[in-house]
């Protein structure tokens, strides 16, 4: 559905990471799907950073990877691009709004 905007975004492919993070703020957050795109910030799907720790230990659980430092302010595609880097062994680097680590 969001293929085109994931492209420009620098996604270049569907990755299970963008669906996999939509399911969980649709069905564990009740996100309004119509709400979830690739630009959305956290906080404007009025996740505070107490939602973001719990969205963490989610992925973590269905991924065996835990996006951590994540601010409100990060986007799906920030998300997305973080857990797919952690999923293919690219080296860390700082999250959006983050430190290095």
């Amino acid at each position: 559905m969001y293929r085109k905007n994931l492209n420009k975004l620098g996604i270049h492919h569907m990755s299970d990471s963008y669906p996999a993070i939509t399911k969980i703020l649709t069905e564990t957050f009740g996100v309004d799907p119509e709400e979830v795109h690739p630009e959305a910030t956290f906080d404007s799907l009025s996740l505070d950073s107490l939602s973001l720790a719990e969205l963490s230990l989610l992925v973590e659980e269905r991924t065996g990877q835990r996006l951590e430092d994540l601010p409100p302010t990060a986007t799906l595609t920030d998300a997305v691009q973080a857990l797919d880097r952690l999923t293919s062994g690219a080296p860390d680097v700082a999250a959006p709004g983050g430190t290095e680590r």
